[in-house]
């Protein structure tokens, strides 16, 4: 299953050197787990899927992404705000992430 998430990241890429060499220059170190990495970085519609029926797309990792972010921000409000309600620090929240 690996396999064909790895064989799809670098049917988009020249090769996995170039893929690993960009994520590092972006981020300025190499991740330990790499394959998320590929994963995250297929677009939903060259999704695929496997011999066992599941589904190979990026959206899993999306969904994971965005409650991280949310809970980052979450904290970051309450600890800037501490004496600010729910509602106020919900409203912020919101319009700090604005999904579209």
């Amino acid at each position: 299953m690996i396999r064909s998430y790895i064989q799809l990241v670098f049917n988009i890429f020249s090769s996995g050197r170039d893929f690993y060499f960009k994520v590092v220059r972006i981020l300025g170190f190499l991740p330990g787990k790499q394959r998320l990495y590929e994963i995250a970085f297929i677009h939903k519609s060259a999704s695929t899927t496997h011999t066992d029926g599941q589904v190979i797309n990026n959206e899993r990792l999306e969904y994971l992404g965005d409650a991280i972010l949310d809970a980052i921000i979450a904290d970051y409000l309450f600890t800037r705000f501490p004496n600010r309600d729910e509602g106020f620090l919900t409203q912020l929240r919101a319009k700090l992430v604005k999904r579209k």
